[in-house]
């Protein structure tokens, strides 16, 4: 039976849940005429269980929020501006 890829409980086959979380960091280095650096971060569905779930679904939901409270700022400044 599958363990959870973020925290390591054991999962019953009926609570299984797929989700996408960070499995990795590559970092490079180009030679050349010039010295470069790049970083790649990798995300990979895993599976995890209930409570890792809901805590990525919640961080999720956060960052949606947050970027819909941004925008709805940005839109009362220009209204607000251009009187």
């Amino acid at each position: 039976m599958p363990n959870c890829e973020k925290c390591g409980k054991y999962i019953n086959v009926y609570e299984v849940h797929k989700r996408e979380i960070y499995s990795g960091k590559t970092n490079k280095v180009y030679w050349g005429k010039r010295v470069s650096f790049g970083n790649n971060f990798r995300y990979s569905i895993k599976t995890v269980c209930k409570d890792c779930a809901d805590s990525i679904d919640k961080g999720n939901k956060f960052g949606f929020y947050l970027f819909l409270f941004v925008i709805a700022f940005i839109v009362v400044l220009f209204i607000l501006g251009s009187k």
